[in-house]
């Protein structure tokens, strides 16, 4: 209330401009500095970075369920070292599934969908697998990267590449 006074016994309007200015400027690094402590990230979403991702995996089977569906347990190389587990369901005209690896520090998840290529012995797909879920230093992990793979249908051994951008 003293600012509209202030604004009212201002000598002259140049002078009245000038406060007014001031005060909006106050108001508005006001307003900016609340918004930034009430969207404050959580410390662990907030050390992700977006990371260059080049791994290869390499899996055999662990379970298999009805004729399309598989369950694939593994190890990854590249960008990190890791186990991975990945849950498939190969159709004609489609290759989706799950998958979780498990990195120092936590973990993360997300679905694959791809299209397959089939050649004798062989299913080939290519697609993209989108992160939903991480955990420990991997919480608040996103994003979708480029998946390739292979898998041979007699011996059911799997490899797959991803390459892409992720935040981790």
């Amino acid at each position: 209330m003293h600012n509209i006074h202030a604004l009212a016994g201002a000598k002259s309007a140049g002078h009245a401009r000038a406060r007014c200015g001031a005060l909006l400027l106050r108001s508005a690094i006001a307003i900016c500095a609340a918004t930034a402590t009430a969207a404050k990230v959580s410390p662990a979403v907030a050390a992700l970075s977006n990371t260059y991702v080049k791994e290869q995996g390499h899996l055999h089977l662990s379970g298999k369920s009805g004729s399309s569906a598989i369950a694939e347990r593994g190890s990854a190389t590249g960008t990190f070292t890791a186990s991975l587990a990945i849950d498939l369901t190969i159709k004609i005209s489609q290759v989706t599934g799950s998958f979780v690896v498990n990195l120092k520090g936590g973990s993360i998840s997300g679905s694959a969908e791809a299209t397959p290529h089939y050649s004798g012995q062989w299913v080939s797909f290519k697609g993209s697998l989108t992160i939903k879920h991480g955990t420990g230093s991997y919480k608040g992990a996103s994003g979708t990267a480029s998946l390739y793979g292979s898998l041979n249908r007699q011996q059911l051994t799997l490899n797959v590449q991803v390459i892409g951008q992720l935040r981790l």
